[in-house]
């Protein structure tokens, strides 16, 4: 089962839009959607990275 991420999400950021379709595949594969709420903190700066994060605005 293919996790919930929009592919559009993926093809506007100019960090993946040169990817084929076999590679932003396997990238939204091994994503995984995240809820935050207003002011929860996502990262901190500095911290060391434990996972990549993108994020969309909901309309």
């Amino acid at each position: 089962m293919m996790p919930f991420v929009d592919n559009n999400v993926v093809r506007r950021s100019p960090l993946f839009a040169a990817l084929d379709d076999e590679a932003a595949a396997a990238l939204q594969a091994m994503m995984t959607p995240t809820r935050l709420t207003r002011g929860e903190v996502l990262f901190h700066e500095g911290s060391a990275a434990t996972r990549s994060t993108s994020s969309s605005t909901a309309r």
